[in-house]
């Protein structure tokens, strides 16, 4: 072979790796993205996380709030109809409240919906969230029955 053509075989060889290696690049590229903008992701739900423990935190230094304990069974008293406390009224006295709370619910997305529980009930994997009073004339009362910690029952309050 005469140096001619081998530096030509050289020089194509050269050519086709360095071809081969721009889509590699343009992949890691495109990659490296995702992997930036998933970490800032990460990033923003981490910060919002602390800001919302922060404010949990200082509200249960004031005494605003109870910590609950579901998963013990014992839950906080929540306030009193009378005495609706800094959240304002008590949303599961609103029977709107209780037709959006669904069957396969995460007790996460009861809670938000109807406000803390008055009561909890817990055995192994099924838990009870009570919702009652005595005002206006009679007892009302409902419950949600949850079954590891999704919604699988619900009675809705009903004034006896």
């Amino acid at each position: 072979m005469t140096s001619n053509a081998f530096r030509n075989v050289l020089a194509a060889t050269v050519c086709a790796l360095a071809m081969s290696a721009l889509p590699a690049r343009a992949d890691d590229s495109a990659r490296i993205s995702n992997l930036e903008s998933e970490i800032q992701r990460l990033r923003t739900q981490v910060a919002e996380q602390n800001r919302r423990i922060q404010r949990l935190e200082a509200q249960l230094e004031q005494g605003t709030v109870t910590a609950p304990d579901y998963k013990s069974g014992r839950g906080t008293e929540s306030a009193t109809p009378e005495d609706p406390g800094p959240e304002g009224p008590l949303p599961w006295r609103s029977p709107e409240a209780w037709q959006r709370v669904a069957i396969g619910m995460s007790q996460d997305e009861a809670i938000a919906i109807l406000g803390e529980p008055t009561a909890v009930e817990a055995v192994d994997n099924y838990m009870t969230l009570f919702y009652s009073d005595g005002a206006a004339g009679g007892e009302i009362s409902g419950h949600v029955n949850l079954k590891d910690d999704l919604v699988v029952a619900i009675k809705k309050p009903a004034s006896r």
